[in-house]
Parts: C-alpha cells; sequence; structure tokens
C-alpha cells in the first residue's frame, strides 16, 4: 500500500504530464529543454526516479505553470483554467468584431465601400 507521500508524488508526476500533453509538449521537447536524455524525461513521469526540486521548478517553468498548481490534487481544475484562456479571449474576440462589424481583409481582397476617417492624434 502506497503510503500518503507516494500517493501525492504520483499525483504529481500524473499532473506533469497532464499538463505537458496539454501544451502539445513531447517528452522529447521537455528533455530537450530541460538538457537531460528523453529516457530520463520518460523516468520523470513515470515516477521512476525521485523528482528532485530544481527538475521540478525547471518543469514548472516549461510548462509556465506555479509549483502550487502542479502539486494541486485536482489536475482538472488545473488544466480547465489553462484551457479557458483562448476561449475566454475567443468571445471577446466574437463579441468585439459583433459590435463593431470588423472584417478580416486578405491580400486580394477588395477594399471595403465604406469612408475610412483619421483619428486625430
Amino acid at each position: 500500500m502506497k503510503t500518503n507521500y507516494s500517493k501525492k508524488a504520483a499525483d504529481v508526476v500524473m499532473n506533469i504530464r497532464a499538463l505537458r500533453e496539454n501544451r502539445n509538449y513531447t517528452q522529447d521537447y521537455m528533455a530537450m529543454r530541460m538538457q537531460i536524455s528523453q529516457n530520463s524525461y520518460s523516468k520523470i513521469e513515470l515516477g521512476n526516479c525521485k523528482l528532485t526540486v530544481s527538475k521540478l521548478l525547471e518543469i514548472c517553468h516549461i510548462l509556465e505553470v506555479a509549483v502550487e498548481e502542479l502539486i494541486a490534487s485536482d489536475i482538472k481544475k488545473v488544466s480547465f483554467r489553462l484551457a479557458d484562456g483562448p476561449v475566454i479571449y475567443q468571445e471577446l474576440y466574437t463579441s468585439f468584431k459583433r459590435q463593431t462589424n470588423v472584417r478580416t481583409l486578405y491580400p486580394g481582397d477588395r477594399q471595403p465601400d465604406i469612408p475610412l476617417t483619421e483619428i486625430p492624434v
């Protein structure tokens, strides 16, 4: 039977993997950034080696997440928060676009038939 600390350590490495996958980072990418082999990084995620504080901090830096979030017991909350960012910005953009009648112009598009006004500086 695992001790409470062993269970917590297993949760942390599961969170590392979940956040890495959430960011679409490969184990090779993480290993390269940490300057270790992919095999060594894999051992971290599998819990087959002791995770030092310095390695934990390095992983947090690469994943752009606070240590507290990485050791949170419920990674779904962390992943959900990470996933909210683009959704919220998309909603803001959609709302802005609807209110201002913004249209994206691409090369070759015809100029809009609306008068352009200068904004005084």
